[in-house]
Order: C-alpha cells, then structure tokens, then sequence
C-alpha cells in the first residue's frame, strides 16, 4: 500500500517520517512489535539516515534487548550507506505498506490527513517528448546547482556550461565515441570527476586543466596509463580507479601532496613506484584484487599518516619490513593473499592497530611480536593455518577464526558429536555475519573449503537465490532419511542456521536458535545467552568456540543421552506455574512487551523451561511459528511422559499468551492437562482468597 498526505487541499506521497510522527507510543509498540516478528521487514535499514527523533521515537517503544540490537545495525549501515541507497528506499516502502495493511487503525485520529491506496503497477503509457524542454530543464538545474550526470554523446548540448566555468561537479557515462568536446578544457571551476566511459583508452588530456580538482574517480576503462603530469593536479585529495586495464602508475603521482586517499581495484599493476611514498598527507590506501601486485616498496613506511592500508587479493609473498613504521596505522586488512606466508616482526610497532585481517593467507603463525599490538580488537585469522595465537588475543573484542568442520555423517556418537556441533555453530554464525555484510553470493566463496555435504548444499541453495521455504522441503527429505539421532539433530540444526540467514536474522536471533537445538554443559552459546540476559547485549559478538574443542568435551548430553527417570511433578508445583501463567498474561495485556521484559526469569530461561523460555522468544519478537518449533523440540525430548505433559501445558501457556486468552479459558484449559485433584486443589485456593 502506498500512504499519502493532505496538505492545503492536495495529495502529497508520504515519507516514512511522516506517517511514523503522526502515531502515538501505543500504535508504534503495537505496529512494531508485528513488524519484527515479519522476516519480509528489515526495520534496520529502513531507519537508516531517518531523523534522529523518529528513530528515538521507536527505539523507547522497543524492549531493552531489541532496542540495542537495532540501534547498532542502523549505526553500522549508516556508517556503510553515507549516502541515499536502494535498499533503503524498498526497506521503507515495505514498512510504510506493512502499517497500512497492519496498523491503518493507529492513524485513526490523523485520518482526515492521511489516505491510503492499493498500489497500482500498470505500465505508463508513452508520450511524445519534449526533448528540447528536457535538456531545458537538465541545462537549467545544472547551472543552479553546478551539478551534471550527462550521457558523453550529450556532452556538445551543456556546451555553454562549460563555457561560463558553471559546472562543479560532473559525471560522465556511456561508450566513448572517440573524441572529447574542445569545450572540455574549460573546466577549472571543477571540484569533483566521475568517468564511467567504457572503451576509454587514454587519460582525457583536458583533466589537466581541472586545477580545483578534488575528488577523481574512473570506472571501467581501457586505460592502461596515468600520465605524468597527473602530480600537477595539487588539489587532489581523492583518487579512485575502478575495474581499468591500468599496469603501471607513473612517478608523478608522488608529488599528489594534498592526497588524503587512494583507492585502486582490479587493475594490473604489479608494483607500486618508490614516490607512493612522498604521498605525506595520504590517510587510506586501499587496494582490492590487483592479482598481479606482487610487492610493496619499503618507502611504505614513509607514509606516517596512513590510518587505512588494505591489500585484498594480490599475488604478494612478503610485507616490507618498514610496515611497522606507520605508527598511526588502525586497520590492516591483507585478507586472500594467497601466497602471503608470514608477516614481519616489526608489525608488533604498531601500536595504535584495532583490525588486523589476514583470513585466506597463506600465514601458519602469528609473529611473537603481535603481543605489543595492545589496541587490537578485530582479529580475522579464519581460513588460514593458524593453531595457535598468544593468550591476549581470547579477550579482544572480536577474534574470528576457522574451526574445520567434521563431515555429519562421520558422526557415530555423543563424543563425537560435541565437536561436530561447536564447528557447525561457529561457521554458521560467521556465514550469517559475512552474508550481512556482503550478501548471499559473497558465501560463493566458502563452498569450496566445505568438507560436508549437507551444509554445502544448503550454501548452494543460498548463493542460488533459494527461499526459505525451498531450502526447508530440499533438506528434510535428507533429515527425514537419517537414522542416528545425533546426525540428524546436526542436519536440522544446518537447516535451520541457513533459513536464519535466508531470512537475514539478527546475530543474536541466529545465536539462540542455534543455542536451543542442544543442551550441552559448558555450551559457549549458553555462556553468551546468560550474558544476554543479565544486560551484556552484545555478548553473541565474539563468541570463543575454540576453547570448547578439548579432549574434555565428553560432557554429558543432556537432551542427547539416554533420560534420566524423572519425578513426576506436584500438585503445589503446578499450580504455582498456572499462577504464573495467568499472572503473566495479564501484565501482557496491561504493558505489552516492553513491560513483560521486567518479569522474565533468567533462571528459568537458562534452565530451558518451556514455559519461561517461550516468553523470552516473545520478548526477542520472534514469530508464533518459529517460537513454536522451539517449544515442540523442547517437549520432543521430554521422555517420561508426566514431565512431557507437563512440558504441553506449558507450551500451551505461551501460545494463549501470544493470543490473549481470557483470563476463564485460560485458567480452565490449563487444568485440562492436569488431573482432577489439581483442579479441586486449585479451585479451593481461589475459594479462599
């Protein structure tokens, strides 16, 4: 549905701040307490560059926990996205349809101000046009702003822009038809140069008259060389070259004295000239997939404002010893350097590094020396050799690491499951985080280091563009075939993991679902959970599997092993949980969410009891149908059949609270599961109060 604005008697279109404005703090708790339990709506990034106080507007409408979840993925797109994206702008219009088809009622007091219409896709029809009155109006906002995207074979109609010096800012695209307008030359006034011309083989000669030029970038050219006077360009500050045939960069380039950063991608250089490193103001230098870049020159370390160097998919076997030079470096990223086998001991110099990522190289041991890097708190040794690291790593903030997972079907037995589980857990939670971050087709990569089929195939079906509800069908009929209980338990726990990230679930959401699928003592996950619970709400951002992969993980299973004889639960036990129940559901209907957040009872989360750890999913927003899959695997491996029962009930408990059950049915259907000497002895305390 789309939403529109009655202002001074016309129809405006509705941004998602104007409708969220006109919503009171009960309508957003009720829309946005639906919205989150709805895989279709990224709440996250719809908010993303909304006004501050529409997001706080929200956020205080929002349990502690969620709260915070969202707050941090908004800042961490915000910080990604600086500019309008598309994702954005189909993540609002998705939640401005969800309001009106779930929440129109909300807006009842604003409804002479707002109408809402069907969306209709019909395809416009074509009118005759005015191409004059277009380049017009092109011409015309060009010169008030001094702004200007034009096609190259429309350069010769802005002719007199140029002419005037009008024009700023400029991005070129299309096929280059051979030549460039002589009125190109005119472009002193220029401040900042985007080049997306394919078949572009030489630098355009007339940039060297841009003298005001800050910011430069080109796009997928022909250009093989820089010219040299490209050091004349002194008001440079940014330099970006993407996807170019470029093989060399000319000495010049080191007199770029105003430079602050340079970003070079998939071109075919193979070394970097000695001036790159009189580039005194240089504060990033990022590099992605140049294969043929085989060194760096020791001048590196000549760059002592470089805060930035990241070196992604080159062919180099060596850093320069002088790396440790750039005492001012945060981020070192040299990640799928294939043929990188060590790095250098001056790295431990580098006093002020927070990130250092070398996953996919080649490097078996971390230097001694890393010890003295003391601000680290992002390290990324996943998908290399490493085995070991020096114990201050296990406490930084975030150490990213690869655990091998063991093939599910050379899982036999409770002992070998332990492993198998900690591996499938960490490496589902780094697919979820990478897909997050890069998208389903970045996990292409990680297919090919997969030793077991089931996760392999379930990646497969991600990379491919499968739903969640075709990934489901696919992999039960192999769960369905599987006979050992503990291979199956890790197939469906695969399955679920990639429907988490099929649906983009929060970290935290993938975490507790992986979580739940077993009982293990001294389970990481539990760890983190507990953490959770007590207020530490980014406790699932590092979690340390590798600790848990010790010849003393023949822990006992408690829901895997074969059941303890259980006691049959009490009279007075059970209706104090019916008192619970019913006191529970009537602080839900008064407060909602955010005040059922306050009589959540950690003891019993962590203990799994149905009922209390059914509340806590409520209170996390998660959907009826996939609290209720927890719940049912939960009640499944309760073997004796009083405590299964009594397991039902509880289950039944949640479900009339997420339904709102009157306070009657709700007393008399929890009874029903009981005997009738529960009743007598619960209606005769009620008769007494």
């Amino acid at each position: 549905m789309e939403c529109f604005i009655i202002e001074n008697g016309a129809e405006r279109k509705a941004e998602l701040e104007d409708i969220l404005s006109l919503i009171d703090d009960s309508g957003i708790e009720f829309i946005f307490m639906n919205a989150l339990r709805d895989t279709d709506i990224d709440l996250a990034q719809a908010f993303v560059h909304i006004a501050d106080e529409i997001k706080n507007k929200v956020y205080r409408n929002l349990t502690t926990r969620i709260r915070h979840r969202i707050e941090k993925e908004v800042k961490a797109l915000e910080a990604y996205n600086k500019k309008y994206n598309v994702f954005s702008e189909n993540a609002r219009k998705n939640l401005i349809s969800f309001i009106g088809e779930n929440g129109m009622g909300c807006l009842a007091d604003n409804s002479e101000r707002v109408v809402w219409k069907e969306k209709v896709y019909k395809t416009p029809e074509k009118k005759p046009s005015n191409r004059n009155e277009e380049w017009t109006n092109i011409i015309e906002n060009a010169s008030n702003t001094g702004a200007l995207s034009i096609d190259i074979k429309d350069l010769p109609s802005a002719a007199g822009l140029f002419e005037k010096e009008k024009i700023k800012k400029l991005s070129v695209y299309s096929d280059f038809n051979g030549t460039w307008p002589d009125f190109m030359e005119n472009c002193r006034a220029l401040t900042d140069l985007s080049l997306n011309v394919k078949g572009l083989t030489e630098f355009p000669s007339w940039i060297r008259n841009a003298v005001s030029l800050r910011y430069l970038t080109i796009w997928g050219s022909n250009i093989t060389l820089l010219p040299d006077w490209i050091g004349d360009l002194q008001s440079l500050t940014e330099l970006s070259i993407y996807n170019n045939k470029l093989n060399k960069l000319p000495e010049n380039i080191g007199n770029l004295k105003n430079l602050v950063k340079l970003n070079i991608d998939n071109s075919d250089i193979e070394k970097l000239p000695d001036s790159i490193g009189n580039l005194i103001s240089l504060n990033e230098l990022r590099m992605y997939h140049n294969k043929n870049l085989a060194s760096l020159p020791d001048c590196i370390g000549n760059l002592k404002k470089l805060t930035v160097l990241i070196l992604v998919s080159s062919s180099m076997e060596r850093l320069p010893d002088r790396i440790g030079d750039l005492e001012k470096l945060t981020e070192l990223s040299l990640n799928y350097n294939i043929k990188l086998k060590r790095l250098p001991d001056s790295i431990g110099n580098l006093k002020k590094l927070k990130t250092l990522n070398i996953s996919g190289t080649a490097i078996e041991k971390l230097p001694n020396t890393i010890v003295n890097c003391t601000s680290l708190e992002c390290v990324d040794i996943s998908c290399t050799n490493i085995n070991s690291y020096p114990d201050f790593l296990s406490s930084i903030k975030s150490l990213k690491q690869t655990i091998v997972i063991t093939p599910i079907k050379n899982v036999r037995s409770r002992f070998s499951f332990c492993n198998a589980y900690y591996a499938l857990a960490a490496n589902l939670i780094q697919f979820a985080i990478k897909a997050k971050r890069e998208g389903f087709l970045a996990l292409e990569e990680e297919l090919a280091d997969i030793p077991d089929i089931t996760i392999k195939e379930g990646l497969k079906l991600l990379v491919f563009g499968a739903w969640a509800e075709n990934i489901q069908d696919i992999l039960t009929i192999k769960l369905e075939r599987e006979r050992n209980h503990y291979r199956k338990r890790l197939k469906l726990m695969v399955m679920e993991g990639i429907i988490c990230i099929e649906r983009r679930d929060s970290i935290p959401t993938v975490c507790i679902k992986l979580g739940s699928m077993v009982n293990i003592k001294n389970n990481p996950l539990d760890a983190a959970l507990a953490k959770y619970l007590a207020g530490n709400y980014d406790a699932f951002d590092n979690i340390n599997f590798r600790a848990a992969l010790r010849p003393r993980y023949f822990t006992i299973l408690e829901r895997l092993k074969m059941p303890k004889k259980m006691k049959k639960p009490k009279n007075r036990e059970i209706i104090r949980f019916i008192k619970r129940a019913f006191e529970i559901l009537t602080i839900y209907k008064t407060e909602l969410l955010p005040g059922l957040e306050k009589h959540l009872d950690n003891d019993g989360i962590m203990a799994r009891d149905v009922f209390e750890y059914g509340l806590f999913l409520m209170v996390e927003y998660w959907n009826k149908e996939e609290v209720d899959k927890v719940l049912t695997m939960f009640v499944n491996d309760e073997k004796d059949p009083a405590r299964k029962n009594y397991a039902l009930a509880k289950k039944e408990a949640v479900r009339m609270v997420f339904g709102g059950e009157t306070g009657s049915s709700f007393e008399s259907t929890l009874l029903a599961y009981f005997d009738d000497d529960v009743t007598e002895e619960f209606l005769s305390e009620l008769d007494e109060n």
